[in-house]
């Protein structure tokens, strides 16, 4: 018998790749969730559950999979890509945002800890970098 080597190869980089990427999901959710009761001010404004799973779930898969820290700026910045808000405005609520999603950043670490070794084996977190908000036209 003969087994193509590439293709299944393919296919085990493939399977891993779904499973990191349901672990991120799953971590990602079971952190807004905690998040949320410590940060209710932030879910009423529209960063809430389908906020989370719609555009924080893939750009922290994004930055994962990339090896790029996880960075609340850019969290900070596609919430407030929802809405149309003059650049003042929009600056000082990414500024005010800041601190909460690096708490959200800091719960995430600790959810991914806490899931069990096989799965997140794979994961190499980096710290984030807290940016200032010099870009949010």
């Amino acid at each position: 018998m003969h087994i193509h080597l590439p293709g299944y190869i393919f296919f085990s980089r493939r399977w891993a790749q779904l499973g990191q990427r349901r672990t991120i999901k799953q971590a990602t959710l079971a952190t807004y969730r905690g998040w949320a009761k410590r940060h209710p001010e932030w879910v009423v404004a529209f960063f809430d559950e389908h906020f989370v799973t719609q555009h924080a779930v893939p750009l922290i898969t994004e930055a994962i999979e990339g090896q790029r820290p996880l960075d609340p700026f850019a969290l900070a910045t596609q919430w407030a890509d929802q809405f149309h808000f003059a650049a003042p405005r929009r600056r000082t609520l990414i500024t005010a945002l800041l601190p909460a999603l690096a708490d959200f950043l800091a719960l995430f670490r600790a959810e991914l800890n806490n899931q069990p070794r096989q799965s997140t084996r794979w994961l190499q977190l980096q710290p984030s970098r807290d940016q200032p908000c010099t870009d949010c036209n």
